[in-house]
Order: C-alpha cells, then structure tokens, then sequence
C-alpha cells in the first residue's frame, strides 16, 4: 500500500500553492465508494487526531492553489470540494461539503474555505484501467 501511495502522491498530480507543492494529508484507498464524497473505509473524519501525520497548508484570499496534472490523467473529471472538520462532521458526515470550482487552468477557487481553523480539501480519483479508487485529502487554514 505504501508503494502505491507514493506513485499517487508523485505521479497522478499535485497540488501546489504558490508555487510550492503540497503534500497530501492522507490517502486513502478501496475498491468501493459509499457515496460522492466516500470511499467504503474512509477515515478522513478523523485524520485531525493524529496532527503527527500531516502538515498544515497555510492559505489566504490571495493563494494560488493550481492543479498540476499528469498528463496520463489529465482527461480525467476532477472534483474538489472543502468540508469543516469541527462542525459535527462525524456525527453529520458529508452534509455540509462545499465544491470547489476548478478553473481551465486547474486553478481551485479557495473562497468558500472557512477561515480561522482548519478545514480539509478532498478530491477522489480513479484511472479508467485501475482497481482502486483515491481519496487524497489536503489540511488547510486559512488566515
């Protein structure tokens, strides 16, 4: 599993905020999908426990959050969207989700993320001719 989460994290895309790329939180992977926003075992509404496995992407109004593709997956739908951990995520999963716009440029309009505390940024992908599904899962806060 280690492996395959490198080769998503260096070869799908990445994201890169002002110029510098950013590392994901977290992956996450399966073969199944519960919904839209979740894969079957998905531990994303607990990943701010365990601070030690991520670092924190500092963002404002003014941050360029651009999508650098691969281009083996460049024709690929991508979504992103933004949800507030600390607002009863768990107890309300992904009721509140908030997509985010991706531009022609793969530029991410950051504006619905809340400022002041930490808030996660999400996409799931899946190659035509792969098996499993990714959840790549970004912590942001925006000042």
């Amino acid at each position: 599993e280690d492996t395959i989460r490198k080769r998503v994290n260096k070869y799908l895309f990445r994201l890169h905020v002002n110029g510098k790329y950013q590392q994901p939180a977290d992956i996450y992977m399966d073969y199944l999908m519960e919904d839209q926003y979740s894969l079957q075992r998905d531990d994303m509404p607990y990943l701010l426990e365990f601070p030690e496995i991520f670092q924190v992407i500092k963002i404002d109004d003014n941050s360029q959050v651009k999508i650098v593709l691969n281009q083996e997956y460049a024709h690929l739908p991508l979504e992103f969207y933004t949800i507030d951990p600390h607002d009863k995520f768990i107890s309300q999963g992904y009721k509140k989700v908030v997509p985010l716009k991706l531009n022609e440029e793969k530029i991410l309009d950051i504006q619905p993320v809340k400022k002041g505390r930490e808030q996660l940024i999400f996409t799931i992908v899946k190659g035509e001719k792969e098996r499993f599904y990714k959840k790549l899962v970004w912590v942001v806060q925006k000042d």
